[in-house]
């Protein structure tokens, strides 16, 4: 019996360290996807930031790209409307950048404050999904 326990205790530390609860980046993300929007917005794609061969990633001060761009053009259209939000859609990952993603992070109590763009963050916040020629802010189906 006491072996059964030990054994059973070990593997499920051994699972819990195997499978952490906050999915871990592989990369920068260097190109986009098309994604659907989340629910009864199914049928929008969305352009969302991603990692070629496959795999999560982020973005932070020094990214650039197709997916900082999604993000900066996302970020204008959905939550831009103050001017201080309002960002150069240049596919640089900049100081302001970071902070628009910082400060619209705080407004969900579920994402960490940091700057950083990840899979958590790009599940919770809206994109710019198009359906046919019409444009609407969704969240994307990830």
């Amino acid at each position: 019996m006491k072996s059964f326990t030990v054994l059973t205790l070990v593997a499920l530390t051994a699972t819990a360290t195997a499978n952490p609860l906050t999915p871990r980046a592989n990369g920068y993300c260097n190109t986009v996807k098309s994604v659907k929007g989340r629910g009864s917005d199914s049928d929008y794609k969305i352009p969302y930031p991603a990692l070629k061969g496959g795999g999560s990633c982020i973005m932070n001060e020094g990214a650039e790209g197709e997916g900082v761009r999604s993000l900066q053009y996302s970020l204008n259209e959905c939550y831009g409307t103050a001017p201080e939000f309002h960002l150069t859609v240049d596919g640089k990952y900049g100081p302001k950048t970071k902070k628009t993603v910082k400060e619209i992070q705080s407004w969900y109590k579920e994402l960490k404050e940091d700057g950083i763009w990840g899979p958590k963050t790009g599940a919770t916040l809206d994109w710019v999904g198009k359906k046919g020629s019409y444009e609407s802010c969704v969240r994307a189906a990830v």
